[in-house]
Formats: C-alpha cells, structure tokens, sequence
C-alpha cells in the first residue's frame, strides 16, 4: 500500500508540472507584426537552413531574421507595423523577395518557394548567411550544443577515412582513451552513457571491430551533432549526452559516389523515384541514397584474417501537403577468424555487428509545429568462439524496439510547447559456455515507458527560458517497477545587444541500461545489461553554467563550468559468488566536474576552434576484497583526464586545396601500478622445507588508478585536391593523411614481465610501454559523378 502511495504521488506531481507547462504557455505576450511560414523547392522538399530576413522599408534596415528548421519553418517576431520586404536565400536557389503591409498587431502566415539556381557560380556566398554556431548561440537555452557539417567532418584527419566518431571527440568536453577505441566520454561520464542516434534511432555500439572505424559513413552523414549537456526533457535514455547523426538523402539527382583508401573502400548510389511511383505513393517528392563499405586486410595479406563490411540506406518522402516520410536503415558486420599457428598459438571466431531499421512520419501544422512518429528496431551482438579449447563460446546480444510520438506546437508568438510519449521494448542475452555445459547466462526483456513535457518561452529579446520535465519508468520480469520523475531548466539571457549571453541549466537524466566493458583495456567486449533489483538504474543530478560571446561575424567564444552526480554506475565484482547470478556487479556512485573553453571562427578562409578542458571525475565503489563491515574505495576512473586541448583548423585555397590540421594534447590517464612481486613457497611434504610451489608469481597492486600515464600529444594532417569537371559530370578528390606526423611515442599501457627466483627476499621484475598509432600515413581518392 505504502509503494502504490508513492506511486500515485509522483503521478499526481507529474500531472502538475504538465498543467503548470500549458498554463506558461498560455502567457500574454507583447503584441507585435509576427511573421511565419516554410520554405521548399520546387520538388516539395523543405529547405533547411534558409535565411529569412525582414527590411523596413521606411529605415532600410534589416529588423529580424531567422533561420529555416529541418521542416523548412521560419518565424520572425517584433515586427514593427509598417511597409515591410521579406527576403529568403539560401545558396542554390535563386532568391525571393515579396513586399507587404504589416499591421501592428498582425500575424501573417506565408508559404515561400524556392527556384534552383540554374547556374552555379563559383565562390558564390549569400550574404548574411548564420552557420549552426550562430543558430545555436540565438536560439538554444542552456544546451551546450556543437554540430559539425559534412565538409568539415571530411577535413579532420582519419586513421582510415574521415570519421564522425573521431570528430566528437576533438569537441569541448569530450575524450578519447586511445587510438584503438571509437569510445568517447564526455564530461566525466562513462563510454556508455552516451545516446547515440542516426535519425533519431539508438545505436549500441557505435564502432567497428577494434574501435578504429566508425560505424557512420561519412559519405551519408549530412551532420553529427553533440549535445554534451543541458538537454531538454524530450531526450533520455542516457545521462551524458546526445550524439546525433544525420543522414543526407542527397538532392534527387542520379550520382555516385566513393573512395578507395589503402585498406578500404565505399560507394554510394542516389537518386529519385520515377514520376509514376510518385504519383501511387502519393508523393510529391522521393529521393534516397544507398552506400556499402568493406575492408581489404584479408584480401591483402592472410596474417590479418578480419573484414568489416557495413551497408547504409535513407529513403524521404515529401507529400503535396508537407508531409515528410523517411525509412533510415544499417547493417554492420566484422568477422575475424584465427587459425592455430605457432607464432600464434589459438584459434578463435570472433563475429561482431550492429543493425537498425526504423521509420519516421513528420505532419507540419499550421501554427508552425510538427506530429513525429517514430518506429524501429535496434540491435548489437557480438560472438566469441575458441574451438580448441572445446568448442568454448561468449554470446552479448541487446536489442531495442522503439514508438514514440511527439507533438510541437507553438501557441502564441515566442512560446513554443512540446509533448511527447515513447515506449522502449528492450531485451538482451549474456552467456558463456563450452563443452556442452553453460557456465553463464543472463538476460530477459524489460520495457520502459516515457512521457515528457517542455516549454521554450522567450518574454522579450533579452530571454530564452525551457523548463519541462520527464517521466521514466522501467520493468523487468517478476521486478518491481521502476519510476523516475526528471526536472529541468535552461535560460539564458542576452546582454550588449545580443552579443553576449549568460546561460545555466539543471536536470536530473536517468538511465537503464549499462555496458560492463573494462574500459582498462584497449580492445574489450561489449557486454550490456539492464537494470533489475540487483542491477541498479543510473540517476546523474548536473548542473552548469556558462557565457557565450559572439566576436565579430567570424568568432564565438564559450566558457562553461559543471558539476555532475552520478548514482548507480557499476562495475564487476571480483569477489562474487560462482553460484550466485544476483552478485555479479557492484553497484556505486561518481561525481565529476570541470571547466571547458572553446573558441571557434566559422567564417574565412581559414575555420576551426580550439578547446581547452579541465575535468576531475571519481568513482567510488565497495571494497569486495573487505571483510567485515563495508568498505568502499575512491578512484579516478581511466577516463579522468585533467587536461585536455584540441586544435583543429581548415584552410581553403583558391585552387579548391584545402588542408586540415588536428593537434590534441593531453594530461596522462590514471592506471593502477603493480609495485611489488613475489613468488609463493610451501613446505615440503617429505623433509618440511620451504619451497616454491606451482602458483607462480603473485603481484602487489598499488592503489586503484594511483598513478598517471605520461602526458599524450599527437599532430594530423589532411590535404585534399578537388579536380572537377572530369569527363564533365564529375570531380575526383585525391587526399592524403598523416596521423602522428611528429612520431610521438604515446603510452597505451604498460606490461610487466618477471624472472622466476628461488630466493625468499628477490624477485626480478621489470616494465615496459605499448605505445599507440607510431606515424602513420595514408593516402585515397574520392569520386563524384552525376
């Protein structure tokens, strides 16, 4: 009785805060000329990224100005009642102007569309055009956000190819524990924590096998998006952040695309849907674009028995009315196969691979918001084998299938509300067995349902400000069920004239799931499970607080400060019970917090940023080696970096040259040093001396992560060359990269080796450095033809 009281209480407060959101919504706001509408091409398909600007033509001077959406919406507010002129550009298209009387008080709805441009003139721009940064900094609260557009993506150095993966981690906030992991952590959240969406579908691992590819090919990327703190209500499932990957549709017209590098390849087909199946499906609109990758090391030497072999597709869809439908879809599978040998003395079979399908219907409203449907499926599984030593084999699956819907409405000028419920049917498999016998097995379904309420207000000029709020909860088979209610606002207010800003935001995240790979290791497995009564969800309280300063048309500086509480992480207990399943994790808590800077110039002909970051994260778990009353230890887990810089840059030449430049630096991660070893003696049976016995060497562990790896610090290059007009349908763009140019020697871990001794008081013992990427150059081409 005492649970379902709680229960209906948090239902009851939940119910409020959705009531208290209609009712701010419902705010009288300065009554003002108001302008709105959507922009599309000829075809029907929205255009993102438009400009939409107002000029009085009293003053002739430029009195508001926004950017499209992905729906093509545009809205302009404070309008003053007077002869106005809109103006809409966008490169590519040929501009629009339309000239009207707008009253003092009036709003005016207006569909606008765009004419190709038919011909394309080199170095065009438009002017007046807000990159993402500046788009960003107007109309986003206390979200720390940073998105990065396909051509920058390719002009940040890649091991193999350009990768979207390896840009999140040269953002502020963000690093990488080596060369050999796709893994990321942001702001002192585990690798796991992390959402990770291509077309707003989770995926569970988002790498390779051996983490140095990506999953994502850029060729189908249109932008990765970061959001590394503050997001809104309508985002969970994670407590760290939200990684978006966009996939790009192209434009409708035939083209193929591709590259070959030294040890992959890729291709891409796109085009449109005839006029006739246009017409059935009820179209206005049709394009899509398939891609497939596949690597080459078994093709060149068979002393590297692994392929990795990926394909990609996106289908949307745009009606007569606005309607936009997508299908989003990838399959991802490595295969690595080792025969016994005598320089490598196993054999294994090691598959690993992810998968997703999903499906999403958008219905644009009146008032400027949007109906999104959402359904699809997730998966990951990875399978491990060793045939000799009989027939043993690891098994991880996890899979998730998603519904959710969203409304977007935007009652009143300058208020904008959002609703949304979601339904996640997950389940998973853990098993180890050999032999005929099963030695391990976890797993079973559970369901989480959420709903969630924002309100984005914006009372004057000076203030954006999002509170909402989000209600999460969790069931697992034969469990009780989980609730979580979540709370969070974002403001941010404008100071000298709209170039400054103060921003801040709090929010409790929730999270059921986790990964319990040593994140220690170089190349680990992946093995997730969901939270149950032994298994406890993840409950991260954060907090931050920032300024952001636009300088000039070309900079925008950024300096935040956070604090972040993490309860219910976990980690494997060593000292569990072999027959006990219920003990096989320890649960515990972290904290982190730190300080990022970051500086980016998006226009010129030299763009980049630099960011500089500092971070402190612990962990704290019980002691399993504890006897007695419970002990806990405080630890840096491996992902405290203290100090972190990146340095990237783009240079454009005149003769389409372009060069791009990373420079990381960072402080040394924590590890745990072995400062001792001993052999282990016994006494003889037959004349009670003290020998050695056949346990071999034991080692004395220092404190956990006591000590730091030297600091890291590595430079890339890219040069790239883009020759167009080859047999005047295409261009072909020959690149090299050089990762590592100054052939820094960076620690990945260190491994110790000991001579055997039959004395009691010496012991020889000695330590050496595994270093990651040496030098490394690599060079391909890239091909485009329509």
């Amino acid at each position: 009785m005492i649970e379902k009281n709680k229960y209906v209480k948090k239902i009851k407060f939940v119910a409020l805060v959705f009531l208290s959101i209609f009712a701010l919504s419902d705010i009288v706001v300065a009554q003002t000329g108001h302008l709105m509408g959507r922009v599309r091409d000829e075809q029907g398909a929205a255009v993102e990224g438009a400009l939409a600007r107002v000029v009085s033509l009293s003053t002739d001077e430029i009195v508001a100005l926004a950017s499209t959406d992905d729906l093509g919406f545009f809205e302009l507010m404070e309008l003053p009642g007077d002869l106005i002129r809109l103006e809409v550009q966008r490169l590519g298209f040929m501009a629009y102007s339309q000239e009207f009387q707008l009253g003092d008080s009036e709003t005016r709805v207006i569909a606008v569309e765009l004419q190709v441009q038919a011909l394309e003139i080199e170095g065009l721009t438009v002017e007046g055009t807000r990159e993402p940064a500046e788009i960003a900094f107007e109309e986003e609260a206390g979200l720390t956000v940073r998105s990065v557009e396909a051509a920058d993506i390719k002009m940040i150095p890649g091991f193999i190819e350009p990768d979207p993966i390896r840009v999140a981690e040269v953002l502020p906030g963000v690093i990488s524990t080596s060369d050999f992991s796709a893994s990321f952590n942001v702001r002192g959240g585990s690798a796991d924590q992390n959402l990770i969406l291509l077309d707003g579908f989770p995926i569970f691992n988002p790498a390779h096998l051996g983490g140095l590819v990506s999953v994502f090919n850029s060729d189908m990327v249109r932008r990765a998006e970061l959001s590394a703190g503050g997001f809104p209500a309508e985002y969970g499932g994670r407590v760290s952040s939200v990684l978006s990957i966009e996939s790009d549709p192209g434009n409708g017209q035939l083209e193929v695309q591709g590259a070959v590098s030294l040890l992959m390849s890729r291709g891409s087909l796109g085009g449109s849907l005839p006029k006739k199946i246009k017409n059935i499906l009820g179209l206005r609109d049709a394009r899509w674009r398939v891609s497939g990758r596949r690597s080459y090391f078994d093709l060149l030497t068979d002393k590297i028995p692994y392929k990795l072999e990926d394909g990609q597709f996106i289908f949307e869809g745009w009606t007569e009315g606005g309607d936009r439908v997508s299908v989003t879809g990838y399959k991802g599978a490595d295969v690595l196969g080792i025969d016994y040998t005598e320089s490598f003395p196993l054999s294994l079979d090691w598959d690993f691979g992810n998968s997703l399908i999903g499906s999403r219907w958008t219905h644009p409203t009146s008032s400027g918001g949007s109906i999104d449907v959402k359904l699809g499926y997730s998966g990951f599984s990875t399978n491990l084998k060793f045939p000799d030593f009989g027939d043993v084999e690891f098994s991880s699956k996890i899979s998730q299938t998603t519904m959710s819907l969203d409304w977007e409405n935007r009652p009143k000028p300058a208020v904008t509300t959002k609703v949304g419920v979601e339904g996640r049917f997950m389940d998973y498999q853990n098993y180890v067995k050999g032999g005929g016998t099963q030695f391990w097995k976890v797993g079973g379904p559970g369901t989480g349902i959420s709903s969630y309420a924002q309100l984005q207000w914006r009372p004057s000029r000076a203030w954006v400000v999002e509170p909402g709020v989000r209600f999460d909860s969790w069931l697992r088979k034969d469990a009780q069920r989980m609730d979580e209610i979540s709370p969070r606002l974002s403001f941010k207010r404008f100071l000298v004239g709209r170039r400054l800003a103060l921003k801040a935001s709090l929010g409790r995240y929730t999270q059921f799931l986790h990964s319990v790979r040593d994140e220690d290791l170089p190349l680990g497995i992946d093995i997730w499970v969901l939270s149950d009564p032994d298994i406890p969800r993840v409950l991260s309280d954060q907090g931050q607080i920032g300024l952001e300063w636009r300088v000039g048309n070309s900079w925008l500086l950024s300096l935040e400060g956070y604090l972040r509480e993490f309860d219910g992480v976990i980690t494997e207990n060593f000292g569990e019970n072999p027959n006990d399943t219920t003990d096989d994790f320890l649960g515990g808590r972290g904290r982190s917090y730190g300080v990022d800077l970051f500086a980016q110039r998006f226009r010129g002909n030299t763009t980049g940023w630099i960011t500089v970051g500092w971070l402190k994260a612990l962990r704290t778990f019980p002691d399993y080696r504890a006897v007695g009353p419970a002990v806990e230890i405080q630890f840096p887990p491996i992902f405290d970096r203290r100090i972190d810089v990146d340095v990237v840059l783009n240079h454009d030449f005149w003769n389409s040259a372009q060069v791009g430049l990373r420079w990381n630096f960072g402080s040394g991660l924590p590890f745990t040093e072995a400062v001792g070893v001993f052999s282990s003696f016994g006494h003889s049976i037959s004349d009670g001396s003290l020998r050695p016995d056949d346990r071999g060497n034991s080692i004395f562990l220092g404190p956990k992560n006591g000590e730091r790896y030297p600091v890291r610090h590595r430079l890339d290059v890219s040069i790239r060359k883009e020759f167009k007009n080859i047999f005047g349908a295409g261009s072909i763009t020959p690149y090299i990269n050089v990762l590592n140019v100054y052939d820094r020697r960076n620690v990945l871990f260190y491994f110790y080796t000991y001579e055997d001794s039959t004395s009691v008081d010496t012991t020889k013992w000695t330590r050496r450095g595994y270093s990651m990427f040496p030098i490394l150059p690599t060079f391909g081409f890239e091909m485009r033809f329509r």
